[in-house]
């Protein structure tokens, strides 16, 4: 089986039939609906990521990835602390 968008649609379509036809467990039904949207997340955040990459290359940047803490330890990013965050790395930066 493809694991691509078209496989995770037909999955949820499948899940949305037998829900219709008696045959799924709603419980089920809702777990692979869970499961798709956090795979969903994650390709959302890796187009986010290429993008990055796409616009830095584009400006002769380069990308440059740092640690990120989560959860209560998280900086807040909002408005104008946004822009203090270094995505990138210009050429006078590397030398």
């Amino acid at each position: 089986m493809a694991r691509d968008t078209s496989t995770i649609r037909d999955i949820l379509f499948d899940e949305l039939d037998g829900l219709r036809n008696g045959t799924s467990d709603p419980k089920r039904a809702a777990a692979v609906a869970k499961l798709a949207q956090q795979i969903i997340s994650t390709a959302k955040v890796e187009l986010d990521f290429h993008k990055m990459a796409m616009r830095a290359k584009e400006n002769g940047e380069e990308l440059v990835l740092g640690s990120m803490d989560l959860g209560a330890r998280a900086a807040p990013v909002a408005g104008s602390a946004q822009k203090s965050i270094n995505h990138t790395k210009s050429d006078d930066d590397q030398k």
